[in-house]
């Protein structure tokens, strides 16, 4: 079992560098501005009503890989607050891909184990632990997803 959640912390990170690594890329289109002290990357693409949603003002929509200036209040909006709603955008993406990644080896594990039990009530239990565990992966990665909705009902953006 201890071997179980290394091998998976180890998947897990493996992942999220790798997939991090896509999503965070340095690539930013021809209208962006150049990095700076007071810019952020924004690593998803923030759509206009969102963009209204979070600021109040018609902004219009901001792409990913585009760097956004922090440091003062735009004439069309605060690209403070939109920066990090794509970033809590980002997280709660690779968080999900992540959880659904192992959930899927999990699941895979668990068959396996259900397969080869021959009749073995220990390793159908065990089996049948994994197959759970997988299902509540799969709900929080679910549950990930809906972050973002969740906290601008909250606070009353939307």
């Amino acid at each position: 079992m201890k071997n179980f959640y290394k091998n998976t912390l180890i998947i897990l990170l493996t992942v999220l560098m790798l997939g991090g690594g896509a999503l965070t890329a340095n690539a930013h289109p021809p209208h962006s501005t150049s990095p700076g002290p007071n810019t952020c990357l924004l690593r998803v693409t923030v759509d206009a009503n969102e963009s209204r949603d979070l600021t109040g003002k018609n902004t219009g929509g901001h792409s990913r890989g585009s760097y956004l200036n922090i440091a003062s209040r735009t004439s069309g909006g605060d690209h403070g607050i939109i920066c990090m709603y794509g970033l809590v955008g980002w997280l709660t993406n690779a968080l999900f891909f992540a959880l659904l990644a192992i959930a899927t080896l999990v699941i895979a594990y668990a068959a396996f184990l259900f397969v080869s039990a021959g009749g073995n009530e220990s390793r159908v239990q065990k089996a049948r632990k994994y197959l759970m565990l997988a299902i509540v992966g799969l709900i929080v990665a679910i549950t990930a997803r809906a972050i973002p909705n969740i906290v601008v009902g909250i606070i009353g953006i939307g």
